[in-house]
């Protein structure tokens, strides 16, 4: 293991940092993480003085619920109604109330586009579960297990053809989502989620 390290090591330490460098991919101008060019509602959840004042004037204890909102309507309109209420105020003059008004007017609860969903193959009282001698013990399984349930979501067909008003990305089937503050659906999580579920499938 050490010899093969070492060997490693040689082998990076020959080549030269220009080899390196050249493959280095360039980039001239910096690329936005959110703008126009790659979103459809960046103005208004990305960089937008609406945004700004939300977290400013900290409508919400976390930050992440303002982006979770989805919008009633399209985003050029609700930026158009920001703008005619509050374009010649910067944003430490805005009125917390008034912004507060202008937030439940044009945007929705957040996760308001998730619908609730039961696993298919959701059991209430697996038999694994049901096989726990302790009661209570066996009760808190149940309770963890009745959990499935509350996480498991699908989104909102309505989302398909109005996607600028949402920052999810439409997808037809069920998933589970992590919980908590995180109401959308994570890559790293649904491996867990799925790895965990496959290994109760296959040892029931």
């Amino acid at each position: 293991m050490v010899f093969s390290l070492f060997l490693l090591i040689l082998l990076f330490s020959s080549l030269s940092s220009a080899s390196l460098l050249d493959q280095v991919h360039r980039i001239d101008e910096p690329v936005p993480v959110c703008d126009r060019s790659n979103s459809n509602n960046s103005h208004i959840y990305c960089n937008s003085t609406l945004l700004m004042a939300v977290n400013y004037h900290e409508l919400y204890n976390d930050s992440k619920t303002f982006v979770d909102m989805p919008m009633k309507n399209d985003p050029d309109y609700v930026l158009e109604k920001f703008n005619e209420e509050f374009s010649n105020i910067s944003v430490e003059a805005i009125n917390r109330t008034k912004l507060q008004q202008f937030v439940d007017t044009y945007f929705s609860p957040p996760g308001s586009e998730m619908l609730p969903c039961t696993p298919e193959d959701w059991n209430p009282q697996p038999a694994k579960l049901m096989s726990i001698v302790d009661p209570q013990l066996r009760e808190w399984a149940l309770k963890l297990n009745a959990i499935w349930r509350s996480l498991c979501k699908k989104i909102d067909p309505a989302i398909e053809n109005s996607s600028s008003r949402y920052l999810l990305i439409y997808l037809p089937h069920n998933f589970i989502m992590p919980g908590g503050r995180f109401r959308e659906f994570y890559y790293w999580d649904a491996y867990w989620i799925i790895k965990v579920t496959f290994t109760w499938v296959f040892d029931q």
